[in-house]
């Protein structure tokens, strides 16, 4: 039940009979089969609800199995509509000398960033190799941080069984597994499958046997064949986790025995699909341009890419940045680089090499073909394009023939019709859309102060939001550039919105639809809650839902009412912004032939049944890793007042700028000159003068034993049990059970201060400012946890890239309860002045609990 504030603490009115009865009747109107309690909840009201409810028993129920893999934020379908599902390349020791340099360097926080910018430009998952000497260490430590810093999947390139095992430990999702063949023989490739099969993840299987690299068509298919009777049938792969890659040789030797590869690759693709329509099909598009000059591999890349996706290819590994969409490649520069391909043509290597070499740049070959473009066809080309280049220019010398509205509904909208329809047909991928959208947004922005005078069309009003619960926007966020730049009005709520909210804003500004987007299992259900919301206000506004966990089907079964109705205003799903829109404007064309499908979709659902997911069995226990650990003392230790100066030098930069104050990979280093820098010299001049910050911390060191999952912590005359999630990597860095071992566990906090000053400058309505100082003193928090660290490094004499501190909250320590536990030992209460909230979050809000592991490698550089 909802709780009142009595005496200033939370009270739960709700007893165990009135909430098991409510429960009951809940579960039993919508077929609900789990129920159970959360904040105010005692055994007393479970015991109650199990009393009413033991002898009922969960429906059966068959789910749809979609191939997929995850982070630990989000699900990625391994099938993408419109194709390809995108892997990024980058981060492979053996073919980026990017990445190399870093990893030698020892610069880890390097590859983050190579990470963070490959998800910038539309990345689905990032494929990660550290082949050669410490590939297992260097393949632990990057999965770590990637898995800690990035949304997408990763994809574990590595031959070594070992280096596989231990990433797939210790990484918190599904991952893919790469580069596994039958090269070393079958008993070799079982036993990497038994390992994908164990650790619940996908599997790139490469058409090469004990022979060598399958060469034609036939081979190709053979293998595969070969590979996927192996996984399915003895290793009890589903076929879904399976993706199959066809391998291409580079064409840039002109050897003769190579000149029909590419041919060959794309034909092996196509027999695959053909032979086993269920089957994923990858490729990894730049090993056919490799030895070619950079302009070269481009354009062979990017017309690789559109013949390898037209002949069935479901996914691409590839540097997405440096891919052109077909269309927008001359024809005569693809048609030099098809020859290459298809071996048409006498030396075709040899004509695009001196292509390359000899071709005129941009308006010039423009020119040199004839005419200049029309102004309408620039500013259309600006937004197809993505360029700024004179974009003011043209427009203004567009109105001075036609008005701004007329600009906008014959030029402007038309031109990102056509992104829609490139993006759909596959010729235009999801980070070229973004840009697209930008320039139109420019565009828009520049023909504003044109359109005071002008009566101004609008083709209809949205409502959109992310649900509540969850803050992740940048899907909803592109859902509102495609709309409004389209015509519609957008009202957009933000993230985290509460139903109700949503509700009251559409029924205000009388919308003529909703959107809802979603990106976590858990959120998703909000989306059931605003369909039975609206549907007991006695309204029938269209929604329209999408998110990364949403499916046509999830929408279709939130529809139907509890009485078994359809909710009259349909719910319809959309796999991306487009398909949004081109929903948004059948609804404004023809919303009642909409309404009549949508029911019908409905009554086919009801009707279908739906298959059973088998997750797997049980894993192996985790290896420990040995080592006696002295500690310099036993008990708590307490230390406040530590210096501001000494503190600071442990903030990342890096995470300030990009995880607290919002800078992508793709920002300019301007930014961070002219913008971030400056703004935190003004916070640490600030913070120093008003001294806002109190730091302060407690940690101790107690003797300890493993325990299966969980870690027994002796504590004066009593232990403590801390319980990790299964299969943690935390209990690699103690000794076997039974044997005894040192935990130091520790609370820091910058106080109370910060917070208030934050709360100060936005009533002031410094909104900015009060923004930078919330990013500045989380990352203050985590700089005082890094400084505590090196001292307790120093204490037990470690070496720097020794140590590491793992929190409860996060995968490896999922339950947030577990920090009762650690204030019940370092009773950071009293000097510290730190509490614990209901839900177990820690107050002050810049406060970190830790279990430092000194056996760990350290994930800091």
């Amino acid at each position: 039940g909802i709780p009142e504030n009595r005496d200033g603490k939370p009270y739960f009115p709700l007893g165990p009979e009135e909430m098991a009865k409510n429960l009951t009747a809940l579960a039993e109107q919508y077929s609900i089969d789990i129920i159970g309690g959360c904040c105010g909840s005692t055994p007393a009201h479970i015991k109650e609800i199990h009393k009413r409810m033991k002898n009922k028993r969960p429906r059966r129920r068959k789910v749809d199995r979609v191939p997929s893999v995850s982070s630990p934020f989000k699900r990625v379908l391994l099938h993408q509509e419109p194709k390809p599902l995108i892997v990024g390349e980058r981060l492979n020791l053996l073919g980026s000398k990017k990445t190399k340099e870093l990893v030698e360097n020892g610069d880890y926080q390097g590859l983050v960033s190579i990470g963070f910018e490959q998800e910038s430009h539309g990345c689905h998952i990032v494929d990660v190799c550290m082949a050669g000497s410490e590939e297992k260490e260097r393949m632990e430590k990057i999965v770590t941080l990637l898995s800690q810093s990035i949304q997408v999947p990763l994809m574990i390139d590595s031959r070594e069984e070992e280096v596989v095992e231990s990433a797939l430990q210790i990484y918190p999702g599904r991952a893919v597994v790469n580069s596994v063949n039958l090269e070393k023989g079958r008993k070799a490739f079982s036993r990497m499958l038994s390992l994908v099969k164990e650790y619940g993840a996908s599997v790139v299987a490469m058409t090469i046997t004990e022979s060598g690299m399958a060469q034609t068509a036939e081979e190709k298919l053979e293998a595969a064949a070969r590979m996927r009777k192996i996984a399915v049938e003895e290793c009890g792969l589903s076929p879904g986790d399976m993706l199959f890659d066809c391998l291409t040789l580079p064409l840039s030797t002109g050897e003769e025995k190579y000149r029909n590869s590419a041919r060959e690759t794309l034909q092996g693709i196509k027999k695959i699909k053909e032979e086993f329509p269920e089957a994923i099909t990858i490729l990894g598009i730049s090993n056919i341009s490799y030895g070619l000059m950079p302009e070269a591999r481009k354009l062979l890349n990017s017309v690789f890419l559109y013949h390898a996706i037209r002949h069935g290819l479901d996914a691409a590994i590839v540097n997405a940045s440096e891919i052109t969409p077909y269309q927008e490649i001359p024809v005569h520069e693809r048609e030099l680089c098809e020859n290459l391909i298809f071996n048409s043509g006498e030396n075709p290597l040899l004509n695009l090499v001196e292509w390359v070499k000899t071709k005129d740049k941009g308006e010039e070959r423009e020119k040199k073909r004839g005419r200049e473009p029309s102004l309408e066809e620039a500013i259309r080309s600006r937004i197809l394009d993505r360029s700024t280049e004179n974009l003011e220019e043209l427009l203004q010398k567009a109105l001075s023939r036609m008005s701004a509205q007329e600009i906008i509904n014959n030029i402007l909208m038309p031109a990102m019709e056509e992104v829609g329809k490139r993006f759909d047909s596959g010729e235009m991928i999801l980070p070229f859309v973004l840009q697209s959208s930008e320039i139109m947004s420019k565009a828009t922005g520049f023909l504003e102060s044109h359109l005071k005078g002008e009566k101004v069309e609008k083709r209809g009003k949205v409502v959109l939001a992310t649900v509540f619960g969850d803050v992740h926007d940048i899907g909803k966020n592109l859902v509102k550039s495609i709309f409004s730049n389209n015509g519609y009005t957008v009202y957009d709520l933000g993230k985290r919105v509460p139903v109700h909210d949503v509700i009251s804003k559409a029924e205000e500004t009388d919308a003529d639809a909703i959107g809802l987007s979603a990106l976590l299992v858990s959120t998703s259900n909000e989306m059931r809650v605003c369909v039975r919301e609206l549907s007991r206000a006695g309204m029938d506004i269209p929604l329209i839902v999408g998110g990364a966990v949403v499916s046509p089907s999830f929408a279709r079964r939130i529809s139907v009412l509890g009485d078994g109705r359809a909710y009259p205003g349909g719910v319809f799903y959309a796999k991306d912004a487009f398909h949004g829109l081109e929903i948004l404007n059948g609804l404004m064309r023809d919303r009642e032939s909409m309404i009549e499908q949508y029911r019908k979709d409905v009554a086919r659902q009801l009707d279908r049944g739906k298959a059973k997911e088998d997750i797997g069995g049980d894993r192996k226990k985790v290896d420990t890793i040995g080592g006696v650990i002295a500690a310099p003392f036993l008990g708590t230790k307490f230390v406040k007042d530590m210096p501001f100066d000494e503190v600071f030098p442990y903030l990342n930069l890096d995470s300030l700028f990009r995880a607290r104050w919002g800078a992508k990979a793709k920002d300019s280093p301007e930014l961070r000159e002219k913008e971030f820098l400056p703004a935190l010299k003004e916070l640490k001049v600030e913070s120093v003068k008003r001294n806002i910050f109190d730091l302060s911390a407690s940690y101790g060191y107690f003797n300890c034993e493993l325990s299966g999952d969980s870690l027994v912590i002796e504590n004066d005359s009593e232990s403590v049990t801390l319980n990790f999630a299964r299969r943690s990597p935390i209990t690699r860095y103690f000794l076997p059970t039974g044997e005894k071992d040192i935990a130091v566990l520790g609370v820091v906090t910058i106080g109370k201060d910060a917070a208030e000053v934050e709360r100060e400058l936005t009533e002031m309505g410094e909104t900015k400012k009060a923004f930078y100082l919330h990013g500045f003193s989380a990352e203050m928090a985590e700089a005082l946890a890094g400084y505590v660290q090196a001292a307790i490094r120093k204490e037990l004499a470690l070496p720097e890239d020794m140590g590491r501190r793992f929190s409860p909250g996060y995968p490896s320590w999922p339950d947030l309860s577990e920090q009762k536990k650690i204030f019940s030992i370092l009773k950071p209460e009293g000097e510290m002045a730190i509490t614990l909230t209901e839900a177990f979050q820690m107050v002050p809000e810049h406060s970190i609990s830790f279990l430092f592991c000194p056996r760990a490698k350290s994930l800091s550089k």
